[in-house]
């Protein structure tokens, strides 16, 4: 059996370790050049911040994301709807609650970080 390539231009190559040569491959593909060693110890930094926040800290995190999440789903079932007036008389709104709740995360990361 012949095999079959889903994604062209995509190069398999082996690795160390799966979880870090899958993520070297993905972003190789799309033009940036990481170790596999640089990766794991990218992962164990991004652990050690988390690891290191006051307490309440993850937890606002994930609340982040979840309104992300949500005003993503909102945004979603405008662009289905057919009023296109209401979707960009809001669309401002939900523009700058996004930008509020990223500013919130991107804080609370260069607080911990020092």
């Amino acid at each position: 059996m012949t095999a079959k390539s889903l994604i062209n231009d995509f190069r398999h190559f082996g690795g160390k370790h799966c979880e870090t040569a899958s993520l070297k491959k993905l972003l190789d593909f799309h033009g940036l050049h990481l170790s596999e060693e640089m990766l794991l110890r990218l992962a164990v930094e991004k652990n050690r911040v988390f690891e290191e926040q006051e307490d309440g800290a993850l937890e606002r995190m994930l609340d982040i994301n979840t309104e992300l999440d949500s005003l993503t789903d909102e945004i979603i079932d405008d662009l289905k709807g057919e009023n296109l007036a209401q979707l960009l008389s809001g669309l401002s709104k939900k523009i700058e609650e996004c930008m509020g709740l990223e500013g919130q995360a991107f804080q609370m990361l260069k607080t911990s970080i020092g």
